[in-house]
């Protein structure tokens, strides 16, 4: 299959719930009492031992809040236990901050269908994928300035800082004590694959994906659970028909296409290739190429600034980082253009599938 060459491959960030799906949210009633704080040790999961097939969860007496924690805790529980089925310590964990953003996203009797913020944007319809809004987009270019692509940096979220001193991952000593080759293989088991083993021409199989363990844990734990929605007396393959037309029309729209030729054109003025993250990426393979005579061999402190400056030399990574720095700048600044284009013609086409199918405009509340 002829790969989509409207994909973006300056990379973006997808949610675990669809954005769209926002727009459906009504009510969420919680119960006050009962809510525990906590981050690295979760409640008992009660979810069998991955034989039976998963059950959804429903919104109970809990509130909805805490049936969302307490599934991210049985993902990790299921997690754990198919590390441990491939020989790997891994110990539940489910980062504070995260349980704190749940509660404060859905811990109000209310929660507003969207927003009354400028910045806010989301499609109306389910789409196979949309850009993010103008300020996530701002917000990636931001980190891009301080770590590029987090290939020759270390993600900043694995960088202690005095908030985690109470709620540290406790797998990161684990990680830490093993290893180069072993530490790749707990990498490829709770993943399906490592950072060296991608470059522009070769990215995650569907099958690496599905056999790593995170995917697995997500499987054994069962759907993730859902705001309360209206979507029960929703057709749910049209209103998917629905957002794959709109997908097809803005993909095949000559003011995408012309907008995607001046990405590439700011990238050109720039130095920058197309493709600016696997730019990065060949980059990593030339320099494990040259210390380790393999482009997907593995050195001592592997995805470490410490482990790279060790192995490649403290200027020469000073060197890659600032050609990181270059690339991911220049690739978050050039797509913002295009994507600007893609959100005004979701918009443009939405309003008319719409327009066509006043049902399913009045149950997004949308005017036409």
């Amino acid at each position: 299959m002829e790969p989509d060459k409207h994909k973006k491959p300056y990379g973006e960030r997808v949610p675990t719930t669809p954005a769209w799906l926002l727009t459906f949210v009504l009510l969420v009633t919680l119960v006050a009492s009962g809510c525990e704080t906590g981050g690295a040790k979760g409640q008992e999961s009660t979810v069998g031992d991955g034989e039976d097939p998963p059950v959804s969860r429903t919104v109970g007496s809990v509130g909805f809040a805490e049936t969302l924690i307490d599934w991210h805790w049985a993902v990790e529980t299921e997690t754990a236990r198919c590390m441990a089925e491939r020989g790997f310590e891994y110990e539940p964990y489910v980062p504070q901050p995260m349980i704190d953003g749940i509660r404060a996203l859905y811990g109000e009797n209310r929660i507003e269908v969207k927003p009354d913020v400028d910045d806010y944007w989301a499609p109306l319809l389910p789409m196979e994928s949309s850009p993010g809004s103008l300020n996530q987009e701002e917000e990636i270019l931001a980190m891009a300035h301080r770590t590029g692509f987090n290939i020759f940096f270390e993600p900043e979220s694995l960088r202690p800082s005095p908030a985690d001193d109470g709620d540290d991952n406790p797998n990161a000593a684990t990680v830490a004590a093993l290893g180069s080759e072993e530490a790749a293989e707990y990498h490829r088991a709770m993943q399906g694959f490592t950072v060296e083993d991608l470059d522009s021409a070769n990215q995650p199989t569907e099958e690496q994906l599905e056999n790593s363990c995170s995917q697995i844990g997500r499987n054994r734990a069962g759907p993730e659970p859902l705001p309360p929605t209206q979507l029960d007396a929703v057709d749910i393959e049209k209103l998917n028909t629905l957002g794959d037309e709109v997908h097809r029309l803005v993909n095949t729209d000559p003011r995408l296409d012309a907008a995607e030729a001046e990405r590439v054109a700011c990238l050109a003025d720039q130095g920058v290739p197309p493709d600016p993250y696997g730019y990065v990426l060949s980059l990593l393979r030339s320099e494990l190429e040259r210390v380790t005579g393999d482009p997907r061999g593995t050195i001592e402190g592997q995805g470490t600034e410490p482990g790279m400056a060790e192995a490649f030399g403290v200027e020469r990574l000073r060197e890659l980082q600032q050609e990181e720095l270059v690339a991911a700048i220049a690739g978050n600044e050039c797509a913002m253009a295009r994507t600007q284009v893609e959100r005004e013609l979701i918009t443009e086409y939405e309003q008319r599938i719409l327009a066509e199918n006043p049902d399913f405009a009045a149950l997004l509340d949308h005017d036409q």
